[in-house]
This record gives structure tokens, sequence and C-alpha cells, in this order.
């Protein structure tokens, strides 16, 4: 939902306004994926363990339902995990 927030600039529940608060702030895809891994890890002083899947780093992941780098901006906010993993442990299976 914050994804969808950060690109389309309107509400999670109704999609308003349409057009998004102030969209040219609105981020690509790509920045907004951004904003949430490497560089909220960096906001963390934690970019050598967080932020993206290399070895040696934590392995915290999340399998999407659908591709968020290319589907319909309106189905980004319907967007499931199937699986999470934390620390290389499944946490959460979709049922």
């Amino acid at each position: 939902m914050y994804l969808y927030a950060a690109v389309a600039r309107a509400s999670t529940d109704k999609g308003l306004p349409r057009g998004g608060w102030y969209p040219a702030e609105a981020l690509t895809r790509y920045e907004a994926l951004r904003a949430f891994t490497l560089d909220g890890a960096f906001a963390q002083f934690a970019e050598k363990t967080k932020g993206s899947l290399e070895a040696g780093k934590y392995a915290d992941f999340a399998v999407l339902d659908t591709d968020f780098m290319t589907c319909a901006t309106d189905e980004i906010k319907n967007i499931r995990s199937v699986q999470t993993v934390l620390g290389g442990q499944t946490v959460y299976t979709q049922p």
C-alpha cells in the first residue's frame, strides 16, 4: 500500500484524488522500491547488512503475487505477499 501511495500519490482506499496529490512529486516504481529497500537500510546505517539481496546480508524479502514493476498502477494497492522470509527463515506462507 505504501508503494502505491508513493507511485500514485493517491489514497489506498479509494484512489483519490484522481491524478494524485502533487503528481509531479510521484516516485517512479524503481525509486519507490529503492526507497523502501536500499535507501531505508541506509537511513538506519544498516546498508552493509540490509536493503538488498547479496551474500553476507540478511535474507529479508517477500514474494509477491503480482509484478510491481509492470502491473497497472491501480493494481499496486492490491498486491499481496505470497511468502515472506526474514533472516533466511520463512515466516509467512500464504495459506
